[in-house]
């Protein structure tokens, strides 16, 4: 597999350039409101609201090649892709609040 130094097809690191991305952009958005940025704040905004985000998405393309298609998957994916997603969204809150810590005996 060909990885040159403009393409990099590391999960992890695709990952990290779209929250990197999308603080970027929020950043510019509040200077141009003029509203304080709090960079933390931002960034663990963004990494609890991305993966939501992103499998919104991926739901958006399955339910749209189902139509087209006409495969009726859709109709048996809803429920866990329903599951899914309120699970991502508490995974998210709990990032963004920190109401469960899990702590590491070192």
């Amino acid at each position: 597999m060909f990885v040159g130094r403009l393409v990099d097809y590391n999960m992890k690191n695709l990952y990290r350039k779209l929250i990197q991305h999308s603080v970027k952009q929020r950043i510019k958005k509040l200077e141009r409101r003029g509203e304080n940025i709090n960079r933390e704040k931002i960034v663990k905004e963004m990494e609890a609201v991305n993966p939501i985000a992103l499998f919104m998405y991926f739901g958006f393309i399955i339910f749209f090649i189902d139509n087209y298609f006409s495969l009726n998957i859709f109709i048996h994916l809803f429920p866990i892709f329903l599951i899914i997603f309120f699970v991502l969204i508490l995974i998210g809150l709990n990032h963004y609040f920190e109401w469960i810590k899990i702590i590491q005996k070192d």
